[in-house]
């Protein structure tokens, strides 16, 4: 598990990253962020998907973005211990969830839609509630929760 605003120096970075990003409440503030990571970050790799969890803290603000798992051009495998060991390891209260789909294509696919439902279960289990899934390529972003395709609620 990698992350652009490490953990050693929490505070400092989440302080940052809520002064520059604010309230992650919607899917276009949420996504701006994870652009901003996918430039910057060493490990991210548009050419195969990215599996990241953005942690938040109880007002929505970025307490932390972890790049959780790198995959193939259309697979990224993940276990719903390394995303939430993120939102544990950040103090977060909710957790959003993103991924690239190197194809071009934004729509979910079956796999997308069997984990996020699987991710949201585990999180309603360790008080972690996943609040979004964003599906990201080329500038531009699907939200599961905006296009109601989940139960995101607690």
């Amino acid at each position: 598990m990698k992350t652009l605003y490490g953990l050693r120096a929490q505070k400092t970075e989440s302080f940052a990253l809520q002064e520059t990003f604010g309230v992650m409440d919607t899917p276009a503030q949420t996504s701006r962020l994870i652009y901003e990571f996918a430039e910057r970050s060493k490990e991210f790799n548009n050419e195969v998907e990215n599996f990241l969890v953005v942690a938040l803290n109880v007002r929505m603000k970025p307490v932390g973005i972890f790049h959780i798992a790198k995959g193939s051009v259309d697979t990224v495998y993940i276990h719903s211990r390394d995303v939430f060991r993120a939102g544990i390891a950040a103090n977060a209260t909710q957790i959003i969830l993103a991924h690239n789909h190197p194809t071009g294509v934004l729509t979910p696919s079956a796999a997308d839609l069997r984990i996020t439902r699987e991710l949201i279960s585990a999180g309603r289990l360790v008080k972690i509630p996943v609040a979004d899934h964003i599906i990201f390529c080329s500038r531009l972003s699907f939200s599961f929760r905006e296009n109601n395709l989940l139960d995101f609620s607690h």
